[in-house]
């Protein structure tokens, strides 16, 4: 009995949250009237990244080098709940998974107060770097 109840509580959940593109709809509108900023230093080793506002947009992204994440800015302009949609391979998805966690944004907001945003985030590595 336990393992049925759990089995279909396991099913409502995924098919409540979907998976990957699935739930690229992309951040609301109405959610904010400013969108996050990315704040950071480029320096000729950091690899090139891009804030990608709808989910149409992300699911466009295929060039080799490039990981696709989902994640929240808060409201202090941290980076939480990231989630690699599509990478090259895991040691490249792990390395931008620790790179967005150092990163910081200008918070998006919403008539003028700092409001929790889902960005989709695209970081392209060099290549060359991959097989390292």
């Amino acid at each position: 009995m336990f393992r049925r109840t759990f089995t279909a509580f396991v099913i409502a959940i995924i098919l409540e949250t979907g998976s990957g593109f699935a739930q690229m709809t992309g951040p609301k509108s109405e959610a904010y009237d400013t969108p996050p900023v990315l704040m950071h230093q480029d320096s000729p080793q950091s690899p090139h990244q891009e804030i990608l506002l709808s989910g149409e947009e992300a699911k466009q992204t295929s060039e080799p080098g490039a990981v696709l994440l989902r994640l929240n800015v808060d409201i202090h302009g941290f980076p939480s709940h990231v989630m690699v949609i599509r990478g090259p391979n895991a040691s490249v998805d792990e390395r931008a998974v620790e790179l967005v966690h150092q990163d910081r944004f200008k918070p998006a907001t919403k008539d003028a107060k700092p409001v929790l945003a889902p960005i989709y985030l695209k970081i392209t590595f060099d290549t060359a770097d991959i097989g390292r």
